[in-house]
């Protein structure tokens, strides 16, 4: 009975002492797992260099050693029972998985083949996850190292949709386009949505440390296919002074003649670049942008609006879906697409001009003032229902016959509006983050605004109430018929090349 208790003590033992060091090893297995992720961690963050990284031999102890055979049994008594229940798992249809919850990286997303290989940069509204609650329009990567940086979607979506976000980044491989990288996007609304179904906005995502991916794809759940794919555009070099932002144009936009002068007089002021968006626009107008393409003057970026807009003549139960043609969005559009290209942006619509009183051009004008990232003009009305000067100058037929409205409407309403009433800026883009019609809704650090005193600077905007009789308080403000001779010198060049061109406006 004593050889028999003693045994049985003696097993007992030997069975705790291998279900000890059976877990012991499983303990060992564990840290080597461990230590193989981290070292595929620091292969991921290391894959642009050369590494020949070697997992360190797993160390079995002499005493594990001599225990192992003791209980090798028990566990191989395991793996049969799990075989088994596993064989009966999969006849009864079930399935019984142990894995690592998958990393977001590892989804199998692919982006919309034809989008890819149409090399979509922007002006292409496209559905954010499948719906028509949102769309994509552009995609900047604002840095300047090339290493580290954000990329800033612009996005038109409905003021209700509050969804959360990521941005799906791909490899630069135009062969074989894949997902490398998931971030969180940060979303961002625009306030100045005017009550409408859709609202611009923005949503940011950081860029992984030391990547470059070629396009940006904005998922709403996890490892689902994107709808969207758009190439990010990365920040190039400084080419121009002053860009100017023009609202979307619209109505088959038909005015050949304002368009021109508009184009001219801010060349005389110092405009070297503008940057138009097209919802629509007739025959004429079409020649005339392709005219300053070709001389590298403008660029033109096609608005195709999936949404309701406003329509004229207004149509009884239509209801528009988006304030005056996405406007909001064509303007930060514009801010992120020349932040680095441009040093200064100026903001007008086509008939609005930022006149300078005691400079001739606006580099003049802001190299007098304090330095700012944003410079606020006053509006005035000059009223095109009004009558034409009286004043006797050179040239008089040709604005005449060019129909040149700033030469010709000289009387302007009394009134100067307030600070932010109807106003419009030029800007440092590199000092903003976000723009509105008439203000800056939000300035990077660092920077300050001015507003400009209206003996140094005024906004014309060349107005038809309608009206011509109206008992409004008025005054002559001639400042205008100080560049009439370069001007009219522009315009009799320009309609020359375009003689065939209709002037406009032409019918719908």
């Amino acid at each position: 009975m004593k050889l028999r208790t003693r045994r049985f003590v003696v097993g007992t033992l030997l069975v705790h002492t291998g279900i000890f060091c059976l877990m012991m090893q499983h303990v060992l297995d564990y840290d080597d797992i461990r230590e193989s992720k981290s070292a595929l961690g620091r292969y991921q963050f290391n894959r642009d260099r050369t590494l020949d990284y070697k997992t360190p031999e797993k160390q079995t102890t002499p005493f594990v050693k001599k225990m192992i055979p003791i209980f090798q049994l028990v566990n191989t008594s395991a793996n049969i029972n799990n075989n088994r229940s596993a064989i009966n798992n999969n006849r009864s249809g079930k399935q019984s998985v142990v894995a690592d919850a998958p990393n977001q990286n590892n989804c199998e997303r692919r982006p919309p083949q034809s989008m890819v290989q149409r090399n979509i940069i922007s002006g292409d509204f496209q559905n954010i996850s499948h719906t028509p609650r949102g769309y994509i329009i552009s995609a900047f990567c604002d840095n300047t190292d090339n290493i580290t940086g954000t990329v800033h979607v612009i996005s038109m979506k409905e003021t209700s949709f509050g969804k959360s976000a990521s941005c799906v980044f791909w490899s630069s491989d135009p062969k074989d386009v894949q997902a490398i990288s998931t971030s969180r996007a940060v979303s961002l609304r625009i306030n100045e949505h005017h009550g409408k179904r859709y609202a611009a906005a923005y949503f940011t995502c950081n860029v992984p440390y030391n990547m470059k991916p070629v396009g940006v794809s904005l998922v709403t759940h996890r490892c689902e296919n994107p709808s969207n794919f758009m190439l990010i555009q990365y920040p190039e070099k400084q080419r121009w002074q002053f860009t100017v932002c023009v609202t979307p144009l619209n109505f088959r936009y038909s005015k050949a003649y304002e368009l021109v002068e508009m184009i001219e007089m801010n060349r005389i002021l110092g405009a070297d670049h503008f940057v138009f968006y097209n919802y629509s626009t007739h025959v004429n107008v079409d020649k005339v942008l392709q005219y300053y393409i070709d001389k590298d003057l403008v660029e033109v970026v096609q608005w195709h609006l999936p949404m309701k807009v406003d329509v004229w003549p207004k149509i009884k139960g239509h209801t528009t879906e988006i304030h005056y043609f996405g406007q909001l969005g064509a303007l930060n559009d514009c801010l992120y697409r020349n932040r680095y290209r441009s040093n200064f942006l100026v903001y007008q619509d086509l008939d609005e001009f930022i006149f300078p009183y005691k400079h001739q051009n606006w580099n003049e004008m802001i190299e007098s003032l304090p330095r700012r990232g944003v410079y606020m003009f006053r509006n005035t009305f000059f009223r095109k229902d009004w009558n034409d000067t009286e004043e006797l100058f050179d040239g008089k037929d040709l604005a005449k016959k060019y129909k040149s409205t700033i030469l010709l409407k000289t009387w302007r309403e009394a009134k100067i509006f307030g600070l932010r009433q109807r106003s419009k800026y030029i800007i440092n883009p590199r000092k903003v983050d976000t723009v509105g019609i008439h203000n800056v809704w939000k300035e990077r650090s660092a920077s300050s605004l001015i507003n400009v005193p209206r003996d140094v600077a005024l906004m014309h905007h060349y107005r038809d109430w309608e009206n011509p009789h109206d008992k409004t308080k008025r005054d002559e403000d001639q400042t205008a018929l100080k560049y009439k001779d370069k001007l009219l010198g522009k315009l009799k060049t320009v309609w020359s090349v375009l003689k065939d061109v209709e002037l406009g406006p032409l019918g719908f």
